[in-house]
């Protein structure tokens, strides 16, 4: 039986742990065997390119006295056929850490942020994959926080995909897939819902999460066609649909940033891309007393005119000013914990210590349910606003969606979980205009659809030098930049469907060689989201500042990676992402696999295998000459290169540009009797070439900008 018949005419088991107990469900409305509970299924099929299966459980005590819910297995398959140590499974982490395609076989890669059991998930849900997987857990076993998974079954005749419909309502729901630790075949496959010790009162009704699973033939499109499931069904509306530009702090100052600091690069900013769209300037950590969490409402002595001052500064210049703020977050010194220690949210102790936060002060976790909380957060909001701050970025939120036992909130009748955490989105947004930009970091991204602009969608990026230290024989710089991009890049699928993606910031200060300030641009340009330079840029090179030139304006648009689940990290990366605009295919392709040449095959999906095209290499500015079905791209290792590809023609053709690497700079460029012309759309004073193949020839054709929609033309030479 393969896994399509599998699925499809197999019932799978159900069941729920109640009061301490597990309890098997039944197929059919009505009593669960055991407990005072009685079940109603809600179940759907819905179909766009594939047919999921849909499914609730809704649950009613039936008894007189309280009934304690845990997790909830809504569907529970076993030993699944045609799987085995060569499969590959798409894990969304649900936060910054790892997300991505990983071996069946492979170590969690969440260890490195946060181990997937150690905050967020049901304790019976661990010993039950502890059961199942011999006690081990820590390799073989996966999980999805994010509550998607995609397995990729490398011999079966099918794959699927499994999860839960996003944004999540109350409660946190995960896939498992437990694995044989020898053979690789899928033991075990559960969608859990966890109740997190929830009490349903006597006559009172709950309802699970919305679980899905499909067959399908194509993992990746399945991805796809989950998020606009998802986007249809919850109604989801992006609150920001043109992905900003900006600046931030951190990566060039950490705590030392300044107010004539600010100053400084908002003219030099004004000066170096004027016209670009450079609209945010927003401060990170470093601004507040004492730079404490809690600490809000007044600055430190880089700020001795205060936030006002700088607010006022940054819209004289054109800005809007933005500001960091761990609004969940205080430190045991700060104001807020002095007046009202009762205000934390339980549970802040880790399993390793406490957690500290620079300068050395313990952290506490303020609680979304408090009425003392909820009135310092909105306090802070309001302070924010009253400033003229419009952007903000709020941060270390994640924590609130714990359901582990020392995690409890003040009100005792909210669910633990996603509840306290959308609840705690809330409070932000509702101080908030409909024009104000709210990027939730170091977040949930799942969790986060629907109640902000856009979410961190990996770790952050971090400074400059990956190149330097890789060529001195350290690779781990490297590596973690690559686990970055991936983790954002895996996240395609619900870019502008269901929110932003967010990579997080350009940096390219020394010292970043032009390889390595590329790699960094192109990342960002390839996710389409927002564009904000990150470090001290106004150190690097004038050949690499104006590199930046070339992913902005932002798009929108996001790179399809193509052949997804053929690279398992993090012994490999994804490498090739296509972007299609009719006739004109492009394709960027990083070398993060230390290959001598990368293999870009066209198929229907990417371009025309029957047509010839012109190659040109965007960042090179070569011409390569003649393709058809597939080319090869030879570069550097660690690089990355832009390949575009237009169809060949009999007439005088434009084959690339040296302006954006989408090549969008111009509409309606034709040819017009021995003339090539058209309207460009660039910034006022910006220079740049179009190439053009002539009969055998490229000929370079200088430009300058010179107004708004500026009509262009340029002279061709007669070959008759």
């Amino acid at each position: 039986m393969d896994i399509y018949d599998y699925f499809y005419e197999t019932k799978p088991t159900a069941r729920i742990f109640v009061n301490g107990k597990w309890h098997n469900l039944p197929n059919e409305d009505g009593p669960v065997k055991g407990t005072d509970l009685c079940i109603e299924w809600r179940r759907e099929s819905v179909g766009y390119f594939l047919e999921y299966h849909l499914v609730k459980a809704v649950f009613q005590n039936k008894s007189k006295k309280p009934v304690k819910l845990g997790a909830c297995h809504l569907l529970e398959f076993s030993d699944i056929p045609d799987t085995g140590k060569d499969d590959t499974v798409f894990l969304d982490s649900g936060g910054g850490w790892f997300a991505g395609v990983q071996n069946v076989m492979a170590t969690q890669p969440n260890g490195e942020y946060e181990y997937w059991n150690d905050l967020f998930t049901a304790e019976e849900d661990l010993e039950w994959a502890k059961e199942i997987q011999g006690g081990d857990v820590t390799s073989a076993s996966h999980y999805s926080f994010g509550g998607v998974a995609a397995y990729n079954a490398a011999k079966a005749s099918g794959d699927f995909i499994a999860g839960f419909i996003v944004p999540l309502n109350n409660f946190n729901s995960a896939p498992f897939l437990l694995n044989d630790h020898t053979t690789g075949a899928l033991k075990r496959l559960a969608l859990s819902c966890n109740f997190a010790g929830y009490t349903l009162e006597p006559g009172a009704v709950v309802e699970s999460e919305e679980a899905i699973f499909g067959a399908t033939a194509n993992p990746q499109e399945a991805l796809e066609d989950y998020a606009t499931l998802c986007a249809s069904r919850k109604n989801i509306h992006l609150r920001h649909k043109q992905p900003p530009v900006g600046w931030l702090s951190w990566y060039g100052y950490r705590l030392t940033i300044t107010a004539d600091e600010i100053d400084r690069i908002a003219d030099f900013i004004n000066k170096e891309y004027p016209g670009f769209g450079f609209k945010y300037m927003q401060i990170d950590l470093g601004y507040n007393k004492d730079n404490l969490p809690g600490n809000w409402f007044e600055t430190n002595g880089n700020f001795p005119k205060g936030l006002k001052a700088f607010a006022d500064s940054m819209r004289s210049k054109g800005f809007i000013p933005g500001i960091w703020c761990c609004a969940f977050q205080a430190c045991a010194q700060s104001d807020i914990m002095k007046q009202h220690p009762e205000a934390v949210l339980t549970g802040y102790k880790r399993k390793n210590g406490k957690w500290f936060w620079e300068p050395h002060d313990e952290a506490f976790y303020l609680d979304p349910t408090h009425p003392e909380a909820i009135k310092f957060i909105k306090k802070t909001m309001r302070y924010f606003k009253s400033l003229g701050i419009k952007y903000f970025k709020i941060d270390f939120m994640n924590r609130l969606a714990r359901v582990d036992k020392d995690c409890t909130p003040y009100d005792t009748t909210s669910p633990r979980g996603t509840k306290i955490y959308r609840d705690g989105m809330r409070l932000i947004l509702n101080e908030l205009e409909p024009e104000d930009y709210f990027y939730s970091c170091s977040n949930l991204t799942m969790h986060s659809i629907g109640l902000c602009s856009t979410s961190m969608t990996a770790c952050d990026i971090g400074n400059t030098g990956f190149i330097q230290k890789l060529r001195e024989g350290d690779d781990k710089p490297f590596h973690f930049f690559a686990r970055q991009m991936t983790t954002t890049m895996s996240r395609y699928f619900i870019h502008n469907k269901l929110l932003l993606l967010n990579p997080d910031s350009i940096n390219i200060a020394p010292p970043a060689d032009a390889e390595e300030a590329w790699m960094r641009i192109l990342f960002v340009g390839i996710s389409g989201g927002q564009v904000f330079l990150g470090d001290k840029f106004d150190q690097a090179a004038p050949e690499i500042r104006r590199m930046v030139r070339e992913v902005l304006p932002p798009t929108g648009d996001v790179g399809y990676p193509v052949n997804f689940f053929d690279y398992a990290c993090p012994d490999s990366y994804p490498e090739i992402y296509h972007f299609d605009f009719g006739d004109r295919q492009i394709f960027a392709v990083f070398n993060l696999n230390n290959k001598e040449e990368i293999t870009v095959n066209l198929a229907d999906d990417y371009g025309d295998p029957t047509q010839k095209y012109y190659l040109w290499e965007f960042r090179e500015r070569r011409y390569l000459g003649i393709v058809k079905g597939s080319f090869k791209a030879k570069m550097p290792f660690p690089s990355a290169r832009v390949y575009v590809l237009t169809p060949v023609s009999n007439e005088p053709t434009i084959i690339g540009s040296t302006f954006h690497f989408l090549q969008n700079e111009a509409d309606n460029l034709n040819l017009l009797d021995d003339e090539i012309c058209g309207y460009i759309h660039r910034p006022i004073g910006d220079t740049g070439s179009f190439f053009i193949y002539n009969h055998g020839k490229v000929k370079e054709a200088k430009v300058t900008v010179e107004q708004e929609d500026f009509w262009w033309s340029y002279k061709l030479k007669s070959h008759k």
